[in-house]
């Protein structure tokens, strides 16, 4: 009897505590908030663009649920996860986010290194004080990183470039050694939905080759 109550306890394992894929699943729109964070998340005619947001519309697709997108700045996202008014959030959140348990988290779907690339042939120097080093204007966390480098940041035309690896390979650069930071890519779920946040986990694992692909397009843009 024990044995058999055990096996019924975990035949709905995991669980959301709020019913959220169940209940999208059964016809509620899921409840998305975005906020703008280049590469992963654009703003295109006013609604969300880029890798996080094509791949919650491809998941969503393949579960046969509907999505109701909701804009908002990234705390304010984090509340609404928070507080169970929002489902799912995409901003471009890492692991290393500083939100606690205030929200729950996908496992990573990828470790994305920004890094400073060159031109094949280019000599790297053996000090970036006062080197110009491009990055994309929308991505200023990317000029923070070169400041610590000592380098100077620039948005127009530069012998070097800080990037995303994949995005170096795709504009014909080389990664230098210099490595500005490793990030660990995840999308927000509101906290104790285990069952969605599984879903899309599974999901993020079985595409990860793709993500890569679509980051490293981005580098033609």
């Amino acid at each position: 009897m024990l044995a058999f109550a055990l096996l019924t306890a975990c035949a709905d394992f995991p669980r959301d505590a709020e019913n959220s894929l169940a209940e999208a699943k059964a016809g509620r729109p899921l409840r998305v908030g975005w906020s703008v964070a280049e590469p992963w998340v654009r703003e295109e005619g006013g609604q969300p663009a880029g890798i996080e947001p094509e791949l919650l519309r491809r998941w969503a697709a393949a579960e046969g649920i509907r999505l109701e997108w909701v804009k908002g700045s990234e705390a304010q996202l984090v509340e609404g996860l928070a507080e169970n008014s929002l489902d799912v959030a995409v901003a471009g959140f890492t692991k290393q986010a500083p939100w606690g348990g205030r929200i729950g988290q996908t496992q990573p779907y990828l470790k994305a290194r920004l890094v400073i690339g060159a031109a094949p042939g280019t000599t790297s120097p053996e000090d970036w004080e006062n080197v110009p080093v491009a990055h994309d204007p929308g991505r200023p966390h990317i000029a923070a990183l070169l400041s610590k480098q000592k380098a100077v940041p620039t948005t127009g035309a530069a012998p070097f470039r800080a990037a995303y690896e994949p995005e170096l390979a795709a504009a014909g650069l080389e990664p230098t050694e210099t490595k500005l930071m490793t990030e660990q890519r995840t999308i927000a779920t509101a906290p104790s939905e285990n069952a969605l946040t599984l879903s899309l986990d599974r999901f993020l694992h079985a595409h990860k080759g793709a993500i890569e692909q679509r980051l490293a397009s981005e580098g033609r843009r």
